[in-house]
């Protein structure tokens, strides 16, 4: 199982955020009470973020507990809810707020871009997402684990427990400093390495 948040738990105030380009339908004016109550159920819906990269420094620190935690990596095929597109969806990166007009926010693929917008300040994550309708709490995952990247601060005791659970199923590495630039290196580890 893991954990889909509500869009209001995560880090980015404008998670979920537009603006309407008019403030009337057919002549008449938009009922702020309704809009309001519209947008507080778009933002209880659940979202489970994924990124493309394993090797962000900024996202080790901002995701897991600077350096102590770990990335888990899913695979990704046609038959799962990660290859599905409907499904995962990548996050578009732009300047401005989505402009919508209020009729639009019943088409499903305008909302879809409301859903999936950022700020370009986060082009770095490199993020997707799958949203499901009700957030805070848990569904299945949505693909096999396929390896697990330990943060390079990661207690030794911790990173031998996950490997006592999930065994050879998975990949081990583990994210290192570089020894020349600003940024992490992520390395193999064996699980004997890891056991032993």
């Amino acid at each position: 199982m893991i954990w889909f948040s509500t869009a209001e738990k995560l880090n980015d105030p404008f998670e979920f955020s537009f603006h309407l380009s008019e403030m009337h339908i057919n002549g008449f004016p938009i009922d702020e009470v309704s809009l309001e109550t519209a947008i507080r159920a778009m933002k209880q819906m659940g979202v489970l973020p994924f990124s493309e990269i394993n090797d962000n420094i900024l996202m080790w620190s901002h995701y897991s507990e600077s350096h102590k935690g770990f990335c888990i990596e899913f695979e990704r095929t046609d038959s799962n809810a990660l290859g599905n597109w409907d499904h995962c969806m990548p996050v578009l990166y732009d300047d401005n707020l989505p402009a919508v007009r209020p009729i639009e926010l019943g088409d499903k693929k305008v909302v879809s871009k409301i859903l999936t917008t950022k700020s370009e300040l986060w082009t770095y994550e490199r993020e997707w997402r799958i949203l499901v309708e009700k957030g805070n709490q848990t569904y299945l995952l949505p693909g096999n684990i396929t390896g697990i990247v330990f943060g390079y601060k990661m207690p030794v005791d911790i990173r031998q427990e996950i490997a006592r659970i999930l065994g050879g199923t998975v990949t081990y590495m583990h994210a290192v400093k570089s020894a020349t630039k600003f940024a992490v290196d992520i390395k193999p580890v064996s699980l004997s390495d890891l056991t032993s």
